[in-house]
């Protein structure tokens, strides 16, 4: 199960990685002096292995993911589910607990140790809504992403893919903006016929055979990438949930399925929930 995980991790990071190194290529390329060009790829370069640090880590997830320190208030909310966690040598020092403004409720793991808290799931524990063991289980389910290892290259993946991060925020904002084109929506899922003409073209026409490489590489990332990164990120839900289990926080987190689940949380709940023997009776 971890080495799938890797794979389809690699193949969903695989696109950015590429195009943020290109960019990068084309940039230091520009630059007046191979001096010069040979200075700004040894910065990222040392930049990328920094990131594998733990202030590296911590510097991308502030810089890259617009992470933070929890507020006085925060921490005082988190204090009981964090306390949990270092009786058990899973909160802090050995992961760092940070706070990022999503929509979402799960916490998850970035790179070696850092735990990303979503905003939104402090405020429904200030609120009532989710209760302490619930809040406990979602920390303890973020620090079993860490344990799988699937997330230790996310620093230096992140800092590669730097230089794409504009093309993928606008590639993003276009997407929400187009999002109710239904033509649109279609044409894109049907490149594969373009992709198709452009892989002929360059065999037939052009004679490189490379360049038709290159491009159908190209469309099979396109369609591959997403695919990868979403089945990896199920598998490591998976994967902190039986961390989660085996660190004795089921109730908790069977809690939080049922009330806040979709279809996937309805199949992660039947993987934790013990199945219990039918009676029958004997005449």
């Amino acid at each position: 199960m971890r080495v799938w995980m890797w794979l389809l991790k690699l193949v969903g990071e695989l696109p950015a990685v590429l195009a943020g190194m290109a960019i990068a290529v084309v940039a230091a390329g520009m630059l007046p002096s191979g001096w010069a060009s040979l200075a700004a790829w040894l910065t990222g370069l040392v930049l990328a292995c920094w990131s594998h640090s733990r202030a590296g880590e911590r510097w991308v997830a502030r810089l890259v993911l617009r992470a933070r320190p929890p507020t006085p208030t925060e921490h005082g909310l988190l204090a009981g589910p964090i306390t949990t966690l270092c009786g058990q040598r899973l909160g802090p020092p050995a992961v760092d607990v940070l706070v990022v403004d999503h929509r979402v409720l799960a916490p998850e793991g970035f790179g070696r140790r850092t735990v990303l808290v979503p905003a939104e799931l402090i405020t429904r524990y200030r609120q009532g809504w989710l209760t302490e063991p619930e809040v406990t289980a979602l920390l303890v389910g973020a620090v079993g992403f860490l344990r799988c290892g699937v997330t230790r290259a996310d620093g230096p993946v992140t800092v590669l893919g730097l230089p794409c991060l504009p093309i993928r925020m606008l590639a993003a904002g276009a997407g929400a903006a187009t999002s109710g084109m239904v033509l649109i929506r279609f044409a894109w899922r049907a490149r594969v016929v373009v992709l198709a003409v452009a892989v002929w073209r360059a065999v037939t026409v052009y004679g490189l055979p490379w360049l038709a490489v290159g491009v159908g590489l190209l469309g099979f990332l396109s369609y591959a990438a997403p695919v990868a990164a979403r089945r990896a990120l199920r598998m490591m839900h998976l994967a902190g949930d039986d961390f989660t289990v085996e660190a004795g926080h089921q109730p908790g987190l069977a809690r939080f399925l049922t009330r806040f689940g979709d279809d996937f949380s309805v199949e992660r709940l039947h993987r934790i929930t013990p199945v219990r023997p039918q009676l029958s009776v004997v005449h």
